[in-house]
């Protein structure tokens, strides 16, 4: 019977043993996935203010060379109707110089009109990236939960109910202490 308690005694010891291995493997690996989690936040917002701009920029010269071209062709205009003043009216002549030139001011816009739907694209793709950045997803893709970024954010996921937070302060020591699931020794 006491062979029995002892081996018994022992198994405990070695299951405790691999549960506290199996615990300190999932923090580490936990502290690795928020580690890249903000690699990755810091890459997005990065990338993020890039597009941005690039799209502003896009956006302005779109515009810049849309009044360019308007004023270019206002000008042509004045000009085809004082040469049209000048000389003996030429009906068919006059006609071909505005289809064409309706025709390249058609062209111009639609082009114009091609950068800004895909400066608005390119939003749309960026609120998604922050959206999909809001959520934390484990090894099999799966949605843990929303990912707060802000003492609010933590708050209302504590009253949720759905994460369990432990605060602390680390200090430089020689010792280990627990805090929460992890020892720490700072």
């Amino acid at each position: 019977m006491h062979e029995l308690q002892t081996l018994t005694a022992h198994n405990q010891e070695i299951v405790q043993s691999e549960i506290d291995t199996i615990k300190e493997n999932s923090t580490v690996m936990t502290a690795a996935q928020k580690k890249r989690l903000e690699e990755i936040r810091d890459d997005v917002d990065a990338k993020t203010r890039a597009a941005n701009l690039a799209a502003s920029q896009a956006k302005r010269e779109a515009l810049t060379a849309v009044d360019e071209q308007g004023k270019k062709l206002s000008q042509e205009n004045a000009q085809t109707k004082q040469s049209l003043a000048q000389t003996a009216f030429r009906p068919s002549e006059a006609n071909k110089k505005a289809e064409s030139t309706n025709a390249e001011a058609c062209r111009r816009w639609h082009r114009c009109r091609r950068c800004e739907d895909r400066s608005d694209q390119h939003k749309a793709d960026l609120d998604k990236t922050k959206s999909d950045l809001k959520k934390v997803s484990g090894d099999l893709g799966i949605t843990n939960g929303y990912v707060a970024t802000s003492a609010k954010d933590i708050e209302e996921l504590k009253r949720r109910g759905e994460v369990n937070i432990v605060e602390f302060s680390l200090k430089k020591e020689k010792t280990m202490h627990k805090v929460g699931d992890i020892k720490s020794a700072a």
